[in-house]
């Protein structure tokens, strides 16, 4: 806005007012801070004075304390019983007194009692460094009868106390240093026929007392002045005691007017250029106690006064003028600030008053500016805007909301928006339930901004769209005077997400459908593996079954083994990329975990002729809490893709544990990966290299492998270059645990298992109800528990379950999950729910491998859970686990090896093997027991058992029958 000019008797009457204006209100200032700074200056000094009376007080206390101690001691029945009888008894016990004394108050430098003729009796020096008072031999107590303390103590009636000046102590006629302020008080002791015989003397050390008088002013300018004006206490500790030398600096020299005052009065204060002395007088004797008043060698003076008014102290505390408020340093900022804003108010006030009748008549005509050019502006905005008062009616609309509602401006502006926007009457009741629910009115009633996506605005022609809303208030006085709508068409944006969520449920049913097809698939594939696996074991085992036909059963178990392994890879995936996979860490021992993929590997990687190095370091703990089932298909998964694509060379396994992570490296000389596939070798079904080793495998290892490291928030990272070899590093935050937390593992060797003990003193057979609709499953359960000395009962369905365990009384049950009349689940919580089977311990049997499966059987009462393929092993560990029984193995040598087999053993390989036991290297007694497995079935199985129970006395043993 822009101010006129004026002429000069307008400029001339404006300074004018000015300079009154500002005359009178410097003056007004003027006056009401000076009145405060004095106020302020009063409160000061009798807040000072204060503190200089109970700093005073304190001096005095302590005084009076050590003249009680002074006639405690003098008057204590040992020194009196000393006085009648001086013998080394009663000598010792009052040295006995005076130093436990000493002990106690810390505070007496020394304790004397010296005779008439002034030499020292007994003398008592405290230490303060050490803690503790020391007696003074004969030998060295001093002659003290020259001292003006004990001449004027002398001249003492008994029972009155002389009091020294304040001053420091000498020794050997030198002034001691470091200093020791000193106060000696001293009195006449008599015996009981009231002569005089000794004086009794106390040196006070007053650094305390001092101290304790500055700490209670609080401040850095207090000073305490004997009656001659000297420092005894002093800001500057060089003007202290000036009379105890040559240099005799004196406060009434350097502040002559103000000691002349402050001698005249007893309290009060005095101003002088450093700023204010404030002062009282310290009177440290009463009735009965005499002092030195010239000085500290003289004798009682004669006076005109009363002695104790004679011997003063004066206590002065200096306020300095810094610390003296005054109009400019109490209150410059204050002022400056004050005048910089009423002279600003006042000429801008003054200014304005003139330019008032220009500004208003200039303000209207750009009011009606700024209208239009607001008009103009919300006019080109691509989204509808309006303005509503605080009634709810519409003050302003642009040109864009009357286009989106197809309406003139005219049937807006003035009109109630529950009825142009919601289409419905302004009745007060409805208009009341249109106002809850509106965004619009929600900033106007709650003064907050609110955005809305779910409003429909509806057309001329009736029709509804659907709309995205903007609401602010505008707040006036903390009431919100407005609101201000934006508004705009979200027609397309609603239908790209309707189409988006339609997307959605397709692909979240396609995904469904996946899992479905995956759950059925596992069941329908692993239900037949389940029954191929397993007979194949059994009949490999048969003796019954001829040696030529041994490896073609071998041959099966390899295929269905890797069937398995296939199955189990798109399933890891499927559930992976679900999310339905959870890890389950639990105490474990790392060192036996890499013993176990150590053994594992090596056999397979020294069939192709190759090295296989392992190396830990000794920073790996003895024991973590880790997943082992989901740690262990990390590390075979590694190992087996290193193992595959080196044809000649080493395959490497290092691992490590730095800082809670545990650190996996597997490298390989093998073939190496081209640079641009390391992108894409975690992809699924992607496999690298050459094309014959392309068919061995799924192209899900690597895959699988990065998901679960990724589940356990790991890294992984592969280096590699071709002909050179590949690189793998991992690493997984574990934690380390304490060893107390692993289970002891026993060693299950189910191919030498012949029978079982029963632990709970009973001999009756142990029952189990097997119960499966697949006859095929049944009869494989039973043959591998046949023999056994189990008493077997076969059910083929849910029904039929319920109807024949009441009768037959199993001791467990292995139920299958899946069936077609009533499913695993449902047939445990009935038989559960028969009074005699509620404790019936259950396993669950199921050709699925989710966990959300297992899960749920051992939320509903099942006390394991067995997959398929089942393995012997896995059976007999579960069934010892839940029934009384210890499982026994055949284990003699008769039994296990007939005597006319030994010529099928060459002595070279007998002695490869009898080496091999002898220093524990288990991977190469496997492999040289898989040498013979072909020829010679029945051995082989003893072998291993021993083998696999770490038995290798019984090994040695039969290797010398052998030799």
């Amino acid at each position: 806005m822009k101010i006129a000019t004026y002429s000069k008797p307008h400029m001339q009457q404006f300074l004018l007012v000015y300079g009154i204006t500002l005359g009178i209100l410097f003056g007004i200032v003027w006056f009401i801070y000076q009145e405060q700074i004095d106020g302020i200056k009063a409160n000061l000094v009798v807040e000072e004075a204060a503190k200089i009376r109970i700093a005073t007080h304190a001096l005095e206390l302590g005084i009076q304390s050590t003249i009680s101690d002074l006639k405690a001691l003098g008057g204590s029945p040992a020194l009196l019983t000393f006085l009648e009888q001086d013998t080394p008894a009663t000598r010792q016990h009052v040295e006995e007194m005076f130093r436990n004394f000493a002990n106690s108050k810390k505070t007496y430098d020394q304790i004397r009692y010296l005779d008439a003729d002034g030499l020292e009796v007994i003398r008592i020096n405290y230490d303060a460094q050490q803690d503790q008072s020391v007696i003074i031999p004969k030998q060295d107590l001093q002659d003290k009868q020259h001292r003006y303390y004990f001449q004027d103590a002398w001249k003492l009636a008994p029972e009155e106390v002389y009091i020294s000046p304040l001053d420091l102590n000498i020794e050997q006629e030198q002034i001691e240093r470091p200093f020791k302020p000193m106060l000696r008080l001293a009195m006449p002791i008599a015996d009981d026929n009231g002569e005089k015989r000794g004086v009794i003397v106390l040196n006070y050390r007053a650094a305390k007392v001092l101290q304790q008088f500055r700490e209670q002013l609080e401040n850095n300018h207090a000073m305490l002045l004997n009656q001659d004006g000297f420092w005894l206490s002093s800001p500057t500790p060089k003007d202290e005691w000036g009379f105890m030398f040559e240099q005799k600096p004196r406060f009434d020299t350097r502040y002559p007017k103000a000691w002349t005052f402050i001698q005249q009065h007893n309290a009060g204060d005095i101003r002088v250029p450093e700023g204010i002395f404030v002062f009282t007088t310290v009177y440290p004797l009463r009735s009965g106690q005499h002092t030195s008043l010239d000085h500290v060698y003289t004798t009682i003076a004669e006076t005109a006064q009363q002695e104790w008014q004679a011997y003063y102290w004066k206590t002065v505390s200096l306020i300095p003028n810094l610390a003296l408020p005054t109009f400019f340093n109490r209150y410059s900022k204050l002022e400056w600030t004050l005048t910089t804003l009423v002279l600003i108010c006042i000429a801008y006030l003054e200014w304005m008053l003139l330019a008032s009748l220009h500004a208003y008549q200039r303000s209207l005509e750009n009011l009606k500016e700024n209208e239009q050019q607001l008009r103009e502006i919300t006019d080109t905005l691509a989204e509808g805007l309006y303005v509503l008062n605080d009634k709810g009616i519409i003050e302003f609309v642009n040109k864009e909301a009357c286009q989106l509602l197809g309406l003139p401006r005219e049937n807006l502006l003035g009109h109630d928006v529950c009825e142009v926007l919601h289409a419905r009457s302004v009745a007060a009741e409805e208009k009341q339930g249109c106002q809850e629910h509106c965004t619009m009115f929600k900033a106007l009633l709650n003064k907050q901004h609110y955005r809305d996506d779910s409003a429909y605005f509806p057309r001329a022609n009736g029709n509804p769209f659907p709309v995205l809303v903007s609401a602010s208030p505008i707040i006036r006085n903390g009431v919100a005077i407005k609101s201000v709508v934006a508004f705009h068409d979200i027609t397309d944006m609603k239908q790209s997400e309707e189409a988006l969520q339609n997307a959605r449920q397709v692909a979240e049913n396609a995904n469904r459908a996946k899992s479905l097809f995956l759950t059925n698939m596992s069941h329908e594939l692993r239900t037949p593996l389940n029954a191929i696996l397993g007979f194949a074991r059994i009949l490999f085992k048969a003796p019954e079954v001829p040696k030529s036909v041994k490896p073609k059963l071998k041959s099966i178990q390899h295929a269905s083994e890797h069937l398995l392994s296939l199955i189990n890879d798109i399933l890891d995936l499927s559930k992976i990329e679900a999310g339905k996979v959870e890890l389950s860490p639990k105490p474990m021992s790392p060192n036996r975990f890499f013993d176990e993929i150590v053994d594992i590997i090596r056999f397979r990687v020294e069939q192709k002729a190759l090295c296989f190095e392992y190396t830990k370091t000794d920073t790996l703990p003895e024991a973590i809490y880790c997943d082992p089932k989901r740690l262990r298909q990390v590390l075979l998964n590694l190992l087996g893709n290193a193992t595959k694509f080196t044809e000649s060379g080493t395959v490497t396994l290092d691992v490590a544990y730095d800082n809670k992570c545990l650190l996996l490296t597997v490298s390989d000389t093998g073939i190496g990966i081209p640079h641009e596939q390391l992108g894409t070798i975690f992809q699924p079904f992607v496999q690298t290299g050459d094309a014959r080793y392309k068919s061995q495998g799924t192209g899900l290892g690597l895959t699988i492998t990065h998901k679960i490291i990724t589940l356990m928030h790991g890294e992984l990272t592969v280096t590699s270059s071709i002909g050179s070899g590949t690189q793998v590093n991992v690493k997984i935050p574990i934690t380390s645990i304490d060893a107390s937390q692993l289970e002891a593992e026993i060693p299950l060797n189910a191919e030498a298992v012949i029978a079982y003990q029963r632990t709970d003193g009973h001999r009756d057979p142990l029952r189990v109800l097997v119960v499966d609709d697949i006859a095929t499953n049944r009869q494989l359960l039973c043959e591998m528990l046949g023999g056994l000395g189990f008493e077997l009962m076969e059910a083929d369905s849910g029904q039929a379950c319920l109807q024949y365990a009441p009768r037959f009384a199993p001791d467990i049950v292995l139920l299958d999950m899946r069936m077609q009349d009533f499913n695993g689940l449902e047939t445990m919580r009935r038989l559960h729910a028969l009074p005699t089977l509620q404790e019936l311990p259950v396993i669950m049997v199921s050709a699925s491998v989710y966990e959300e499966d297992l899960q749920a059987a051992l939320n509903k009462g099942a006390v394991a859970y067995i997959s398929k393929p089942i393995t012997p092993e896995e059976l007999l560990k579960k069934l010892a686990r839940h029934l009384p029984l210890t499982w026994q193995y055949q284990d003699s040598l008769t039994e296990l090896e007939p005597q006319n087999v030994a010529s099928h053993y060459p002595p070279t390989w007998l002695m490869d093997l009898q080496q091999a036991v002898i220093e524990g290297d288990t991977q190469a007694i496997r492999h040289l027991l898989s040498q013979r497995e072909q020829q010679d079935g029945t051995l082989d199985a003893s072998l291993a058992a021993w083998a696999e129970a770490y038995d290798y006395e019984k090994i040695l043993d039969w290797i010398e029958l052998k030799q």
